[in-house]
């Protein structure tokens, strides 16, 4: 399986809708999936998060024709006639070595067999969007790329893709790919029929815990490291110094760039220490607390009553969750099935990858 660590992932969002995010920001973490041709491949296997990791590694059939190949390189796997070579596998692993250590042994061997899986799998989705002639148009393309560069300087935005080993050349193609493979998946579940009035009721009324706010307190900290830097701060925030500013310039918590914002807090999701913040008045600036990060400063902005959200208010996202998930399970069906539709051959170069099936 493959696991997505700091990926804003939640119930009922598209696989599909993360590709764009996994292109820059997922990190891999090698498990236990084998390798499976049409012969081997189980219908048991997790093949919703083997497609999410193929997005990230894809490759598109028009640059692997265009791109120089390494004489040297040898063919594990011919997916429709399309050769992976160990060049691909090779790349594929530098490209995780730019967002954590590649690991040795046993869980080397492990990381190759899911990377080469997960290089087919995409090469499949690719190859049948060619056959259904689903492209993405340049405008597309361009509007895209330009959000995606909107929050960097060129000079950051460079230095990012170096730091992960993408040329912005392979990483504009990773986009176009992820692009149309998402294409693919609204054609392959454009029949799937959205969930009815009774249904979401249904499931409302089943996930009622779900939907209880509990009482909780909107909080700003400043914290530092020495209780005399602590006592000259609250001292400015007494006579009115702007609390958000002060968190930008001293804070040494992660949330200074927030003006020290930590969102809603309820008492369970609360560090020791905290729960001074539950009996501050709104815009009290609280005594110094010290705790094992250091010194707090505190200062409540609102309060959250608790209550249980109505069915009208989380009807619309339980909908979209509801219909999400139908399309979700309906393409993992689909992609079994086209992969077992497709000539898949594992060539003997490949079973020196050790995890792969002979």
């Amino acid at each position: 399986m493959i696991f997505l660590m700091r990926l804003p992932w939640k119930r009922g969002i598209s696989i599909t809708s993360v590709f764009h995010f996994l292109s820059f920001h997922s990190i891999l973490v090698p498990s236990m999936n084998k390798v499976i041709s049409r012969s081997h491949f189980s219908p048991f296997l997790p093949i919703l998060l083997i497609l999410i990791g193929g997005i990230f590694l894809s490759f598109s059939i028009s640059s692997c024709k265009k791109k120089q190949i390494d004489p040297l390189s040898k063919t594990l796997v011919v997916v429709g006639g399309e050769k992976i070579l160990d060049s691909d596998l090779n790349q594929a692993i530098a490209e995780i070595g730019s967002e954590m250590p590649v690991p040795q042994g046993e869980a080397l061997d492990r990381l190759k067999s899911d990377l080469l899986d997960q290089l087919i799998q995409t090469r499949t989705f690719l190859q049948e969007a060619k056959r259904k002639n689903i492209q993405v148009s340049k405008s597309e393309l361009d509007d895209f790329l330009t959000k995606s560069k909107a929050e960097y300087s060129e000079n950051d935005f460079n230095e990012l893709l170096k730091g992960k080993g993408l040329t912005y050349e392979r990483w504009v193609q990773k986009i176009s790919d992820n692009m149309i493979i998402q294409k693919l998946e609204e054609k392959a579940t454009e029949t799937v029929p959205e969930p009815t009035p009774d249904e979401i009721k249904e499931f409302y009324n089943s996930h009622l815990d779900d939907y209880k706010l509990k009482p909780g307190v909107r909080i700003r900290q400043i914290l530092v490291g020495t209780e005399k830097e602590a006592r000259e701060i609250r001292s400015a925030l007494v006579k009115g110094a702007d609390f958000a500013k002060l968190a930008l310039e001293r804070s040494i918590s992660p949330d200074k760039d927030l003006g020290g914002d930590l969102g809603i807090l309820t008492k369970d999701q609360m560090p020791e220490g905290f729960e001074v913040t539950l009996s501050l008045p709104i815009n009290t600036i609280s005594p110094i607390i010290k705790t094992s990060y250091g010194y707090h400063i505190f200062r409540v902005e609102g309060k959250q009553n608790g209550k249980i959200s109505s069915l009208s208010e989380e009807a619309p996202r339980i909908r979209t969750l509801l219909f999400q998930e139908r399309r979700d399970k309906e393409f993992a069906k689909w992609a079994i099935d086209l992969r077992k539709r497709t000539d898949i051959q594992i060539l003997p170069d490949a079973l020196n990858v050790k995890g792969i099936p002979k």
